[in-house]
């Protein structure tokens, strides 16, 4: 039990600087995800302290969105867990209780996972399932960047999806507020793969406008959303093979068509503007890049979805998740923890 009231459940993912667990609110029966920053990293209790406070703030000041995952609660606790004592000869339990200090966040749940393992498990969408989606993520990040706040680490890995498979924006640990400063920022931030060339290349002499960083990122997801595969050289699948997967055979994905597809077979299926906004939004040259709100109004993303569109990607999202749900069936946390 965390602070009288939060029952800590199953791990849902773990990050750079945290682990993700579901858990229950004992006060309204609500279900949450805790963020617990990660002690096997070394951080200090000052230097968790901040990391929590960090991204709290961020949240609390940008306000909710129905597009960026919600902000519960914040605190610090103390964690209670077993571990084996690594004294030798010693008759008593094996085991040993360690009590730390712990930081947390506690967020929105999204339980039915990030992006990222819909694309790498069963391969790209098709125009209208990315347009439906890429539409929530811009809508997520025109709201930020309207308050004049960068997200800096946009990628299908922090892409969520709800109980209604309605996108959700997370982890604003890196995020930054521009407000009053040039809007440019002199080191790296991110993960490398959805990384602006000049946020690579980032340093005193050669700093980057913070917008366009994000504006790339986005190209990145898109990229992936419709290709399988980053837009870098040799094009670098993130999807992964029947082997890595499970072992299973091929037919197994029939139900994905673009799965096995080439890049330039995608291609041939996509709408000119289509191409042109991903061509865009990826321009090297970060001046030539749309900001937020030319992304908003661009051709591609004014088109009229049908009537139907959201019952549409609804039943492909989860006729995907059943897909990824069916490969992990039967696997369990290989440990538990208590808190309290």
């Amino acid at each position: 039990m965390i602070d009288g009231k939060y029952n800590l459940k199953n791990l849902m993912g773990i990050g750079g600087s945290s682990r993700v667990y579901s858990c229950l609110d004992t006060t309204d029966g609500q279900e949450y995800a805790i963020k617990v920053i990660r002690k096997d990293k070394g951080y200090s209790n000052e230097v968790s302290t901040r990391i929590v406070e960090l991204e709290a703030n961020t949240m609390i000041n940008l306000g909710e969105h129905p597009n960026l995952v919600n902000f519960v609660d914040a605190n610090k606790s103390h964690c209670c867990y077993k571990k084996l004592n690594s004294k030798e000869g010693m008759n008593e339990d094996k085991y040993v209780t360690v009590r730390e200090e712990i930081n947390y966040l506690i967020l929105e749940k999204c339980e039915n996972g990030s992006l990222s393992k819909y694309v790498k498990t069963t391969g790209p969408f098709d125009e209208l399932a990315a347009r439906f989606l890429f539409t929530q993520l811009c809508g997520a990040v025109h709201f930020m960047h309207s308050q004049e706040y960068v997200h800096l680490d946009i990628k299908l890995d922090n892409i969520l999806l709800d109980k209604y498979f309605n996108l959700k924006l997370a982890d604003l640990g890196i995020a930054l507020c521009s407000k009053g400063t040039t809007k440019l920022l002199a080191h790296k931030r991110g993960t490398n793969k959805y990384m602006a060339p000049e946020v690579a290349n980032a340093s005193s002499k050669r700093p980057y406008n913070v917008f366009g960083a994000d504006i790339y990122s986005l190209g990145v997801c898109l990229h992936l959303m419709l290709f399988g595969t980053y837009p870098i050289a040799d094009g670098d699948s993130m999807m992964s093979t029947d082997d890595e997967v499970d072992g299973s055979p091929r037919q197994r994905f029939e139900s994905f068509p673009f799965l096995d597809s080439t890049s330039s077979e995608l291609a041939s299926y996509l709408s000119e503007d289509c191409l042109d906004l991903i061509e865009k939004m990826l321009s090297q040259d970060a001046s030539k890049r749309p900001n937020i709100e030319e992304i908003s109004n661009h051709p591609w993303m004014t088109q009229e979805f049908p009537s139907q569109v959201g019952e549409i990607v609804y039943s492909e999202l989860h006729e995907r998740f059943n897909h990824l749900k069916s490969l992990v069936a039967g696997s369990s946390p290989s440990f538990s923890i208590d808190l309290e």
